[in-house]
């Protein structure tokens, strides 16, 4: 498999284009299908919410798609998608808003203002990180702990993390590139966190 790459925060552009404002949005695909909600509530007077995607699935299967959202067929989903291959981009979802700005601007003209919105977020604001297979990693820590590992986290860098509380204390599960999770894993043994495995 040829390198892939990926992101692990959101990024947003603004492209205008003869009056057309084309916001463009680009982020990790585990916030994708949530932000594509708000995004489509938040712009009801939008022309179009046009998303375009690349993930692998829970069986390690590259899925992607995209769509035009009534912009002639092929000319605004399709070159966003073609953007995200092109790159090698996965575990990714791009969202690009169009507000008409009274102003036609043919097909060839939609394929480079939704590409160029996309094309012009990713030189212009990305950081691409090298993809490579996820892991996983949960611990419970009782509330007299969750002081220090949350310290160890600080210490460690950002890294994301859900936090599910209960009555004996914090669950944290993290799931991150699997070198990222072998590091954090030997941070907190050394942190007397947790113990090493045989």
């Amino acid at each position: 498999m040829s390198q892939l790459f990926t992101i692990l925060q959101e990024y947003g552009h603004l492209l205008e284009v003869k009056g057309s404002k084309f916001y463009c949005w680009l982020m990790p695909y585990a916030d994708f299908p949530r932000r594509l909600e708000q995004v489509r509530a938040a712009h009801t007077k939008a022309s179009h919410v046009i998303p375009a995607f690349r993930y692998f699935d829970a069986e390690g299967t590259l899925q992607e798609g995209a769509s035009d959202d009534g912009e002639p067929s092929g000319t605004a989903g399709r070159p966003c998608l073609a953007i995200l291959q092109g790159q090698s981009l996965v575990n990714v979802g791009a969202i690009i808003v169009r507000y008409f700005g009274g102003t036609k601007l043919g097909t060839g003209g939609l394929v480079r203002a939704y590409g160029g919105a996309l094309r012009e977020c990713l030189d212009l604001h990305a950081d691409l990180i090298e993809w490579e297979p996820q892991d996983q990693l949960s611990l419970a820590v009782p509330y007299d702990q969750v002081q220090k590992l949350e310290l160890e986290m600080r210490l460690f860098g950002d890294i994301p993390v859900e936090r599910i509380h209960n009555s004996d204390g914090v669950v944290y599960c993290f799931t991150s590139p699997a070198s990222y999770v072998q590091k954090l894993r030997e941070q907190l043994i050394l942190a007397r966190l947790i113990e090493a495995q045989d």
